[in-house]
């Protein structure tokens, strides 16, 4: 029974984990990518 308990808890807390890197890496992502993109390709007008 302990034995279930803890391997939900333990699934939950590795996709809780996983969840912060994700967001995370996103945010780094937007936050490196975006303006790099903004400055190498200006837009057309």
């Amino acid at each position: 029974m302990s034995l279930v308990i803890l391997a939900f808890i333990e699934k939950q807390a590795t996709s809780y984990v996983s969840n912060l890197n994700t967001k995370r890496a996103g945010f780094v992502d937007k936050l490196s990518v975006y303006p790099s993109i903004k400055w190498l390709n200006p837009p057309l007008q």
